[in-house]
């Protein structure tokens, strides 16, 4: 199965503008197969978030993901924390950074530092009410 899906994935030829071209990147849109690669992968994804949150005790109360859209609601970190990539570490200083921050930037700066450490390939966006 891994041989055909690599086969599939690196081979993929299409035509634009009267020239053909191979697939130099990625999965090409349109084809099936990679709408249902990236499904499997954003839900191995969303276990490797939730487990990485829940073991640095930070509590989501509700996550939804459509695609590869997520709504989270969360508590409030506490002012300082940064992931290090291993855990959770604070300093005088990312205090006083966070002092002028409203508790849902705070929280999901952290949110993004943690999520964007799962997969070279993911790079999360944040947005705040």
């Amino acid at each position: 199965m891994r041989i055909a899906l690599l086969f599939i994935m690196q081979n993929h030829i299409y035509t634009y503008d009267n020239k053909t071209i191979l697939q130099s990147k990625g999965g090409p849109i349109g084809l099936q197969l990679t709408g249902i690669l990236a499904q499997l992968f954003m839900i191995w994804w969303d276990k490797q978030l939730h487990t990485k949150l829940m073991n640095l005790g930070i509590v989501q109360r509700m996550y939804k993901r459509y695609v590869d859209d997520v709504n989270t609601e969360m508590n409030a970190t506490k002012p300082g924390l940064r992931y290090d990539g291993t855990g959770l570490v604070s300093s005088r200083n990312s205090i006083e950074e966070d002092q002028t921050l409203e508790a849902d930037e705070r929280t999901m700066r952290l949110f993004k530092a943690v999520a964007d450490s799962i997969h070279d390939s993911m790079k999360m966006e944040v947005d705040c009410p």
